[in-house]
């Protein structure tokens, strides 16, 4: 019997979730999705930190997958900023 094919719930719903974009200005953004499938705008600001934009909704639920892939975005983020400082 052939393999199930597993589908990524958060990745259909969403396909450009946990993807460094980074704008014209520079500015390194991201969506993150949490365990109940509601998507948040994410700023990286160069500091090793992350602000989640909240607005709009009472509570974000993290799982620790979800927290361990934040936790490598913002080191992503912070070597895309260091490579920036290093074109200059």
């Amino acid at each position: 019997m052939p393999k199930e094919k597993q589908i990524d719930i958060a990745k259909a719903l969403h396909p450009e979730s946990d993807e460094l974009k980074t704008d014209k200005d520079g500015n390194i953004t991201a969506v993150i999705v949490d365990e109940e499938l509601d998507a948040y705008e994410c700023q990286f600001h160069n500091d090793g930190c992350v602000q989640v934009n909240t607005e709009g909704y009472g509570w974000i639920t993290l799982s620790k997958e979800n927290l361990y892939r934040l936790m490598l975005m913002i080191e992503e983020a912070e070597e895309t900023y260091d490579e920036m400082d290093d074109e200059v």
